[in-house]
């Protein structure tokens, strides 16, 4: 008798662990592309209205983002790379 295919990809937990490293990789990318619909979008409001208040609101926003970009590549990249070994010793095999 065979397994079914789905339960030949069952995985461990410190696999899916470690995948969830590449899902943080991927919501870096999203964030930073946010970033930039949001440079666009500022740009073309620019010309527009000049508030003092929405500008610095615009520049936290933007900051931030950056911020939790970088954040989300560096952890995703350790996490996707070394995250068996991690999950490994923090929780046993």
């Amino acid at each position: 008798m065979t397994l079914p295919e789905w339960q030949k990809l069952k995985d461990e937990p410190k696999i899916w662990f470690q995948r969830s490293g590449a899902i943080l990789v991927c919501l870096a990318i999203m964030v930073e592309f946010g970033i930039l619909k949001i440079l666009k979008m500022e740009h073309e409001s620019r010309e527009t209205v000049s508030e003092q208040a929405g500008e610095r609101a615009y520049k936290t926003m933007y900051f931030l983002g950056h911020i939790l970009a970088f954040l989300f590549a560096i952890v995703g990249t350790l996490v996707w790379g070394y995250g068996n070994i991690i999950y490994s010793h923090h929780f046993g095999n």
